[in-house]
């Protein structure tokens, strides 16, 4: 019979995976936009900092960043390793599955200082300020549409 049951499953498990889809669309782009927040708000002299954002999917980074990806003073090079640093997290994430966990890494020891307003250059807990913006900014992203 049409419209019957079996259409109705079979609407179901399209749904389904139009939902599963977009929602790791969704986890993609709001880690992204976290990566890219802190990123862009971190102190920078060297560039070490910015560069030590680094994004893994399934496990997080072990390493200390020891250098930045451009080396500079002053925050000369901060162009450069702010684009490197999101860079990075855009090729990482590109192959996200659904369900792997995303790691926002900041590997330098002084992250801690940092986040506490050592650094006149950014405000005592950047790093969540960005966290809560970047999620807020996510929020009318539906998982429902097939347009997403």
């Amino acid at each position: 019979m049409p419209g019957g049951l079996d259409d109705f499953s079979k609407r179901m498990r399209a749904h389904g995976e139009v939902i599963s889809v977009n929602l790791n669309k969704k986890t993609r782009g709001v880690a992204l936009a976290i990566d890219t927040l802190i990123v862009k708000a971190m102190p920078v002299d060297t560039g070490r900092a910015k560069s030590s954002v680094v994004v893994t999917v399934g496990a997080p980074a072990l390493s200390v960043t020891e250098e930045a990806y451009f080396p500079g003073e002053k925050g000369s090079t901060s162009g450069a390793n702010t684009q490197a640093a999101i860079d990075q997290a855009e090729d990482a994430l590109r192959n996200r599955l659904e369900g792997e966990e995303i790691h926002i890494n900041i590997n330098v020891p002084y992250i801690g200082r940092l986040n506490e307003g050592y650094s006149p250059q950014a405000q005592p807990g950047f790093i969540e300020q960005a966290v809560q913006e970047a999620v807020s900014l996510e929020t009318g992203v539906s998982i429902l549409s097939k347009e997403n």
